[in-house]
């Protein structure tokens, strides 16, 4: 009868690995969730202040959830003692983005008019919300190659980099465009495209926003990619496969050598 009561107390206690989890990282995952909910919301409302329409501040809204999470997402999991750290610290700037878009999809829901659709919608949402989840497991994936702690902030800062580069490849990649010929000219164009997350996030939205991001009058403008080769249209899952595939390439990874260093030589 005792032995049975302790076993149902026992049972009734959050296991020790979720009690230190939350002792060791909780904090800084309610920090980090506050922050990225504050800079992202933050803009939404900063747009509609400065008086944009509700779409441009959408548009403003969406994009700070990628630039954020590119920029955010490794530095927070950097600071993970461990890989679970790392995940939960590095995933939560996604979990917050997607109590953002909750938001978005609510406020756009009741703003409406009755012959305009919601600008995001609940499946729009999902579909942004894979987008960024797949960037912060490559985030995490990619931080948690090198093996010692300073290390993993070097390779914070180069994820990062990395993630902003293929958010701006409209940018800085027209001088390499006079460089490829063709027809190598338009798979590189094609892989700017899919490898780029905020295209893909307003392929999500695009019949409901009608907002084609490459071809926008601003961009054809300051870019050169209409000026060599037209860009194909985005697809809103290409960069979620693609980032959620290197980095279940670099976990791999990383558990073979693992399992190498830790194999016991024979003599």
């Amino acid at each position: 009868m005792h032995a049975n009561r302790h076993d149902q107390i026992d049972a009734q206690k959050p296991p020790g690995l979720l009690r230190e989890l939350f002792a060791r990282d909780g904090w800084a995952v309610l920090f980090f969730a506050l922050s990225t909910i504050v800079v992202e919301l933050g803009t939404f409302g900063v747009a509609l202040a400065a008086g944009a329409n509700l779409l441009g501040a959408t548009m403003a809204c969406l994009a700070a959830c990628v630039v954020w999470l590119a920029l955010a997402s490794a530095v927070f999991a950097a600071s993970g003692r461990d890989t679970l750290g790392s995940l939960v610290r590095g995933g939560i700037v996604a979990d917050a983005s997607g109590v953002v878009l909750l938001t978005l999809w609510l406020v756009c829901a009741r703003h409406a008019e009755e012959n305009a659709p919601s600008y995001v919608t609940l499946l729009g949402a999902v579909k942004i919300y894979a987008v960024l989840a797949a960037m912060a497991l490559l985030s995490v994936a990619a931080v948690r190659v090198p093996s010692r702690e300073p290390t993993r902030y070097v390779a914070a800062v180069i994820v990062s980099v990395l993630m902003a580069a293929a958010c701006a490849g409209p940018f800085w990649s027209g001088g390499l465009l006079r460089l490829v010929e063709e027809p190598a000219r338009q798979q590189f164009v094609r892989q700017l495209v899919y490898w780029n997350p905020f295209y893909c996030v307003l392929d999500a939205v695009v019949r409901q926003t009608g907002v084609v991001w490459h071809q926008l009058p601003v961009l054809y403008r300051i870019t050169r990619i209409g000026d060599y080769v037209a860009a194909p249209p985005p697809v809103w899952h290409a960069a979620a496969w693609r980032f959620a595939l290197l980095a279940a390439i670099l976990s791999a990874g990383k558990f073979i050598s693992r399992r190498l260093t830790r194999r016991p030589r024979r003599n």
